[in-house]
């Protein structure tokens, strides 16, 4: 985390880690953009470093935040700015997250460096997609919530890579 500090001053930088519920260690780079109509593009550049062997996966998610109101008062710790007296808040309602293990072109500079920096600083090794989809039948896998047998990605990460913090 702290090699990423360095490597992406100014950048939001989070640790995506879920203690118990998956075989890696994550973190991630975040930016918002605005869209028409007052939502919010989220993308998130995440990495994902094995507990079990010693390899990474870089993948991108995205994800629209929609603002809403609600009329619930005095329901939620945030109220809408600039409307004293209203009772109602400013809530975030969250589209699915979208997975990409191939990153668009307009993040590939900030894939790259996230690469090379747990290159340098852990010694892993990029986890090759080709084998991610490697069944394991037979094999328990506590976190795993699927109904076919685990993959090698899951067993290696995570069976939910996508949801991020």
């Amino acid at each position: 985390m702290k090699g990423l500090k360095r490597a992406f001053p100014g950048e939001g930088i989070g640790n995506g880690t879920q203690p118990y519920v998956s075989a890696c260690m994550r973190c991630f780079l975040y930016r918002t953009e605005p869209l028409p109509g007052g939502e919010r593009l989220a993308t998130r550049i995440a990495a994902a470093v094995s507990v079990l062997a010693p390899f990474y996966i870089v993948y991108v998610t995205t994800q629209v935040w929609h603002p809403t109101s609600t009329e619930y008062p005095m329901a939620a710790p945030h109220p809408k700015r600039g409307d004293a007296g209203d009772n109602s808040f400013h809530l975030q309602h969250f589209s699915s997250p979208q997975l990409m293990f191939e990153p668009p072109a307009n993040v590939r500079q900030e894939v790259d460096a996230l690469e090379h920096q747990i290159e340098e600083v852990l010694g892993y090794r990029r986890f090759p997609l080709a084998f991610a989809g490697v069944p394991l039948p037979g094999l328990r896998v506590g976190f795993f919530n699927g109904e076919a047998p685990p993959t090698l990605l899951d067993a290696l990460f995570s069976d939910n890579l996508a949801h991020l913090p």
